[in-house]
């Protein structure tokens, strides 16, 4: 199955896909300086994952216990279909 078909509950699984695409077209962008707002830093999918695993091993180094959840049980235990 294509990634693209798998259903998305986390902005982890968000930013891993748009990581994954083969097109790695911006998300966003930021000027690069507060001088020249003509120059802009482009932020794809694969460099924003580089920045959000860097910021959560700092995280975890500074001692902040990581999450590990089942998500697959988190939604079948909190989502009711009616």
């Amino acid at each position: 199955m294509d990634n693209t078909d798998e259903k998305i509950h986390t902005f982890d699984q968000l930013i891993l896909q748009r990581a994954n695409d083969e097109n790695q077209i911006p998300l966003f962008a930021y000027p690069k300086s507060r001088l020249c707002v003509s120059d802009y830093e482009f932020i794809t999918g694969k460099k924003l994952n580089h920045f959000v695993d860097g910021a959560a091993k700092a995280l975890i180094q500074s001692g902040l216990p990581p999450v590990v959840s089942n998500l697959e049980e988190f939604c079948n235990d909190n989502v009711k279909i009616d």
